[in-house]
């Protein structure tokens, strides 16, 4: 029911909170002539400041520019007012679970802060306190995967005490993980995966790790990390194993190509962004003002995670003598706004191979 200004306001404070109703008014926005647009309260128009939201809250502009042509212009308007066609059930039905009321109960709410206090810890390197929190949480409420998870790590991690940690994931995993939560499970066995890694336990490691991207097909350190098990896998092989060093280099790079494929259907498919369904590991404990304001930064991080893949696809093409398959991912793997370390030199090795007879 407001007009104007605060309607722009008010649209931006449901944004910052992970309420994303107030989208048509933004894109609405775009289309106020450049004379209508005057500075906002955060220095810019109001056509700057919808875009940059919009951006925020779902990672697209659709090209949008404040000044281009009006021809240009309609075009990225005309992309948004589709793109909202297509997903306003989705969002509308996502508030309601948003501000449905739930049963959580004053002890689980006491543990999910005891949790959270806990992850701040951790990030500022206060281990033992890190510890503590999440002791307190998972008392507080024991059908909580999360302190769990948080503890399996710190073993391994800090403590190097890997069968804690396995004990910790396992019990984890027997907690019921509630709709929307797959990341929890999914985390549970990429762990797995790394600390049997550690223990050169690499069969059961590629099970593990397996386990997270079935659970998660576009989890991005999942299909990674699998890949690269499956290629040190490969190099361990004797040399009178040949043929089964190659058939594992061909495995393992087919990893890495159905992890590019996962992460373009993601952000092909991804109308909105949040905590539950990143393709990447967001511990974040923070507020989700916060984590909104991170998301302007995931599709460039997608493009990078591409990236990452393609040049590891070059290098198994290299040790594999394939020069144009090296060649054609190497372009691809540049193909980012932060190419991986060493693509150049990797580009030289490549060209003084084909420059061999």
């Amino acid at each position: 029911e407001s007009e104007g200004r605060a309607q722009i306001a008010i649209a931006i404070a449901l944004g910052d909170n992970g309420v994303y109703l107030g989208v048509p008014t933004l894109i609405d926005a775009l289309e106020l002539p450049t004379s209508e647009a005057t500075q906002s309260v955060e220095g810019l128009t109001v056509q700057e400041l919808a875009v940059r939201r919009l951006r925020e809250y779902s990672g697209e502009t659709y090209g949008f520019q404040v000044n281009g042509t009006e021809e240009e212009r309609k075009e990225a308007i005309a992309k948004w007012r589709e793109w909202w066609s297509k997903n306003r059930v989705a969002i509308e039905d996502s508030v309601e679970e948003i501000l449905a009321t739930g049963d959580e109960s004053p002890r689980r709410r006491r543990a999910a802060d005891l949790w959270r206090q806990g992850q701040m810890a951790r990030a500022r390197g206060q281990l033992e306190t890190a510890t503590t929190f999440f002791e307190r949480a998972r008392k507080e409420d024991p059908t909580s995967a999360a302190p769990l998870i948080s503890l399996g790590i710190v073993a391994y991690t800090w403590r190097e005490d890997h069968l804690a940690a396995i004990d910790y994931f396992r019990q984890a995993l027997s907690r019921p993980i509630s709709e929307g939560q797959d990341h929890l499970e999914r985390l549970c066995y990429f762990h797995l995966g790394r600390i049997y890694q550690l223990g050169r336990d690499y069969d059961m490691a590629v099970q593990a790790l397996a386990k997270s991207v079935e659970v998660d097909p576009s989890y991005s350190q999942g299909w990674y990390e699998l890949g690269m098990v499956q290629y040190r896998q490969a190099l361990l092989l004797g040399g009178d194993e040949v043929e089964r060093r190659r058939g594992a280099l061909i495995g393992a790079r087919d990893t890495f190509a159905e992890g590019v494929s996962a992460l373009e259907s993601y952000r092909e498919n991804q109308s909105l962004l949040d905590l539950n369904s990143l393709p990447f590991d967001e511990e974040l404990p923070f507020s989700s003002r916060d984590h909104n304001r991170s998301l302007r930064d995931i599709r460039e991080q997608l493009q990078a995670e591409i990236a990452r893949f393609h040049y590891q696809m070059a290098v198994i093409s290299v040790a594999l003598g394939e020069t144009r398959n090296a060649r054609t991912h190497i372009e691809k793997a540049k193909d980012s706004p932060n190419p991986p370390e060493g693509i150049a030199r990797l580009e030289r090795a490549v060209a003084a191979m084909a420059d061999q007879p």
